[in-house]
């Protein structure tokens, strides 16, 4: 019975997980494409200068 619960529980955070990486790179593209802006407001603006070129 704990087994189950266990893997179960893993497998719906490891779901729970690509999801937000997913809608994090989606978002995250979508910002760098339609709005430049994105890494004005970044405060380590020399860390994603490599994107900017």
């Amino acid at each position: 019975m704990l087994n189950t619960l266990s893997t179960e529980h893993m497998f719906n955070s490891e779901l729970i997980g690509k999801t937000y990486k997913i809608l994090f790179l989606f978002c995250f593209w979508q910002d760098f494409f339609l709005n430049h802006e994105f890494f004005l407001t970044c405060n380590n603006r020399e860390q994603f200068s490599l994107f900017s070129l």
